[in-house]
């Protein structure tokens, strides 16, 4: 899997060169109620397994990169914020509902899927499975 997209902050950044040893692929917007109720589970993820390789990867689908970045800065966010485009979308299976959510591993095959707000427990089994304890 491979997809590029314009980093919110500038440039553009692909999936091959942000995935980690697991890479958490999130589909979110700025007015989407539930997108901004996990920012606080994400945050204990990126601070729990970054060091163990993990990355995130945010994928925002507001009209506007402008928009988009004010969410980023606003709301804190430390890892990589891509605005959507129908590239990234298609290589996700276009899910077509937000938030939704993929754990994939080091070797591109997605392991888990959260549509809607994700499964704390769920994902962290699977980021602990794909990281080690």
């Amino acid at each position: 899997m491979n997809f590029a997209a314009d980093n919110v902050i500038g440039g553009k950044t692909d999936y091959a060169h942000e995935k980690g040893t697991a890479t958490l692929i999130v589909l979110t917007a700025s007015w989407c109620p539930a997108c901004r109720a996990e920012l606080p589970t994400l945050k204990r993820f990126h601070e729990e397994f970054g060091p163990k390789g993990l990355k995130i990867l945010m994928i925002d689908e507001d009209d506007s990169k402008k928009t988009a970045r004010k969410f980023r800065r606003s709301m804190d966010i430390q890892w990589t914020m891509l605005h959507w485009n129908y590239e990234a979308l298609k290589a996700l299976g276009n899910p077509g509902v937000i938030p939704v959510s993929f754990v994939v591993d080091k070797d591109d095959k997605v392991q888990h899927v959260d549509v809607g707000t994700l499964n704390e427990l769920r994902v962290r089994h699977e980021l602990k499975r794909l990281l080690g304890k």
